[in-house]
């Protein structure tokens, strides 16, 4: 297998697509205060191994169900460096600058030939 910056390390027997992967985001520490660091853990399950340079969080001040749509719109946690292979288990950072109900998606996306991104349920985060 040949793997260039970029592309996702995907055989070419395998396939992405829309149920590739599925991500659940669970807390790992308690309720945030404003400005201060709060982590998740980010569950990356599947059955096929690639590698994404993007594997991080995102939270918006409203419900989402479609964070791909409203990306621009997003707060950002941080991301792992260098990104990682998938499936996975990642430990993710967030600072909610304000106190306030924030909702989260975890985020993983694959950039090659085309580009995919997987996304976690919401969690509600309330931040003091």
């Amino acid at each position: 297998m040949i793997l260039l910056a970029g592309c996702t390390g995907v055989t070419p027997t395998e396939t992405l697509g829309p149920g590739t992967y599925n991500l659940t985001v669970t807390a790992t520490d308690d309720a945030p205060s404003a400005g201060q660091a709060w982590n998740f853990t980010l569950l990356i399950e599947g059955g096929i191994e690639a590698s994404s340079d993007h594997i991080g969080g995102h939270f918006w001040d409203f419900a989402t169900d479609d964070p791909t749509g409203d990306f621009s719109l997003a707060g950002g946690c941080a991301h792992v460096p260098g990104g990682g292979t998938l499936p996975n288990t990642f430990q993710i950072t967030c600072t909610f600058d304000e106190a306030g109900t924030y909702y989260l998606h975890g985020h993983v996306r694959i950039t090659g030939e085309e580009t995919f991104n997987y996304w976690s349920d919401e969690i509600v985060v309330n931040v003091a």
